[in-house]
């Protein structure tokens, strides 16, 4: 599966979600981005820096694939962006699918903390079984399909019913969408949101995806009362979440008094 693009989506929109899967005491607020290491020319994905200066900066590495040269390069990485931001203090962590594809190269090993991402995901279920960490992260490391197939929507609605920020909810949602859609990749996305049972993902990037591919195919079959069934499914999903009938419209590009006559008739 593709994840080392996402996982960094999901440190950026909750950097502490770094500090809590490694097992390490937060620094507190701070950015989590992608920056240009000046000497090596090229980007790095993910760099945390601490709003209080006397906390460390932290060079953050995702790994899902062999690499004998990892430790080598986060710790270049790691003395290069130290030296391009006032010899800040630093460290690294690199996050590894599983233990065994850590080639624990010495003796970068001492310097560089190394997480085995699925043990840290199960032990979060354990202390925290409704962290919304928990949930994104089945459709990577649930193997049986048919599980997963099973509990998907319970698993949404526990990112949709943290306590996270709107936008911090919706970087998450994006991402389990983003890989779901990714282990059931025989489906189309129409296909997926229906056996999935998953109206609220028709709020997601993905799932404004899924609502133009059931546009495309309305128009094309002609089966615009099924079309307008949908419509209407959308319009009470959003209202239910708090969206006014004008960011509906706007949303869903209807028109307002669609929308209304819509909510006027529940």
């Amino acid at each position: 599966m593709n994840t080392d693009k996402e996982i960094h989506q999901l440190f950026a929109a909750c950097p502490d979600f770094v500090f809590l899967l490694a097992g390490i005491e937060s620094p507190g607020l701070g950015t989590y981005e992608s920056i240009t290491v000046k000497a090596l020319e090229r980007r790095m994905d993910g760099f945390f820096r601490p709003e209080n200066p006397e906390e460390s900066c932290v060079v953050v590495e995702v790994q899902f694939q062999n690499d004998p040269a990892i430790y080598n390069r986060v710790v270049t990485e790691m003395a290069l962006v130290q030296a391009q931001n006032d010899h800040c203090p630093i460290a690294g962590v690199i996050f590894f699918a599983t233990e065994k594809i850590d080639p624990q190269t010495q003796p970068w090993k001492q310097v560089v903390q190394s997480v085995n991402l699925q043990q840290a995901i199960i032990e979060l279920s354990e202390q925290q079984p409704t962290h919304p960490l928990v949930a994104v992260f089945q459709p990577v490391f649930e193997e049986d399909t048919e599980i997963l197939e099973e509990r998907a929507a319970q698993y949404y609605r526990l990112i949709e019913d943290s306590g996270l920020s709107f936008k911090q909810k919706q970087s998450l949602s994006d991402v389990f969408v983003s890989w779901i859609l990714e282990r059931f990749g025989n489906l189309t996305r129409k296909e997926l949101s229906m056996i999935l049972d998953l109206p609220d993902v028709k709020d997601t990037v993905c799932g404004r995806e899924i609502l133009e591919e059931g546009r495309q195919e309305g128009r094309q079959e002609g089966r615009q009362e099924g079309l307008a069934q949908g419509r209407r499914e959308i319009i009470l999903s959003m209202s239910k979440r708090g969206f006014s009938p004008k960011d509906i419209a706007t949303t869903i590009d209807i028109s307002l008094s669609e929308v209304q006559t819509v909510l006027s008739s529940r």
